[in-house]
């Protein structure tokens, strides 16, 4: 004798029970996705690029426009200066004086890396910063940074 509530429906009634809910009834044919899937069919708005071979939309990082000197909290564009989980959690010392690892990179003449080794105190001569300054550039096609001029100064010591 039924206690209370309704009683439950048993297979065969024709309803669904929670497996048949979850898993559907569908057929293979149903199951297949449409054949306009991930093309536009509505007419203007299917993205074929002109005969320029034109790109659509704007790029994650915004190189095709300068970056602000001074970055405002506001702006969200990203510009390709701002800086990984690895320096977000394990920053470089320089940081602090806000110098970033792409300043080492770029390219210096031989008065800015003589000034710079002199003012940090290197024991070195300006015959071997400039021994040294030629070395490099005659390796890197005339292009010296800090970076790989430190890294050949110190091969010869």
């Amino acid at each position: 004798e039924q206690g209370f509530g309704m009683p439950s429906k048993r297979k065969g009634d024709g309803d669904w029970n929670a497996r048949q809910c979850l898993e559907g009834e569908y057929t293979e044919e149903s199951q297949r996705p449409d054949l306009d899937l991930g093309c536009a069919i509505r007419p203007g708005w299917r993205n074929i690029p002109p005969e320029d071979d034109r790109a659509f939309g704007i790029p994650n990082i915004r190189t095709d426009v300068p970056p602000p000197l001074v970055k405002s909290v506001a702006d969200y564009h990203n510009y390709g200066n701002e800086p990984v989980g690895g320096e977000l959690i394990a920053p470089s010392h320089f940081s602090q004086l806000d110098i970033n690892e792409g300043d080492f990179l770029k390219p210096q003449s031989m008065e800015q890396i003589k000034s710079l080794f002199h003012a940090i105190n290197t024991p070195f001569g300006d015959d071997v910063l400039e021994q040294v300054y030629q070395e490099v550039a005659d390796r890197d096609e005339g292009i010296v940074s800090i970076a790989s001029f430190r890294a050949s100064l110190f091969e010869r010591l």
